[in-house]
């Protein structure tokens, strides 16, 4: 509770990474400026982590320029994600897996050079509630995009003013999933 992780280098979690059955509280946390090639600043493989009033700003990753899920049941809450970049999808968060729980998250200023400049999700489920979402940058979906394997509930959240350098700067949405 209560501290900042800058530069932060690592394979998987620049910061952080969460696996098996752990299930740590993180609150009040600063990530700043951390890397890796999955989940910028947290991986999440595994557990239950519970992560809330947190800012994620200025991560870097080929997935997850911020947070990267492949597994868990992870929720989080009150979170601000702001200038996050990947090279590839993600630009703040990439969900390939588990079950996710996101309540009154921001998005802002996330970059991705392929899809989801704010939100990737190709398999899981989540649910992404009272957020808002604006001003992301993508090749496809800036603000969210969903594969085919993505079954997700949208609920209460604004999507405005995401800039896709090819297609659907809102929304990308994949005929195969379950929305």
């Amino acid at each position: 509770k209560g501290f900042t992780i800058r530069r932060g280098h690592a394979a998987s979690g620049g910061a952080i990474l969460i696996e098996g059955a752990s299930a740590p509280s993180i609150s009040n946390c600063g990530f700043d400026s951390c890397s890796s090639d999955t989940g910028g600043a947290i991986a999440v493989t595994g557990g239950s982590p519970n992560i809330r009033v947190s800012e994620f700003t200025n991560n870097s990753a080929t997935t997850g320029g911020a947070i990267a899920i492949s597994g868990g049941t992870p929720a989080l809450l009150s979170l601000a994600f702001s200038q996050n970049t990947v090279t590839g999808s993600g630009g703040a968060l990439a969900i390939t897996g588990g079950t996710l729980d996101m309540h009154r998250c921001r998005f802002f200023y996330n970059e991705a050079g392929l899809d989801g400049g704010a939100i990737y999700q190709s398999d899981g489920s989540a649910v992404l509630a009272e957020s808002h979402i604006q001003e992301n940058v993508a090749l496809e979906g800036a603000g969210i995009y969903f594969g085919p394997k993505a079954t997700s509930s949208l609920l209460n959240t604004t999507v405005s003013v995401n800039r896709a350098t090819a297609s659907f700067g809102g929304i990308s949405l994949n005929v195969a999933a379950n929305i």
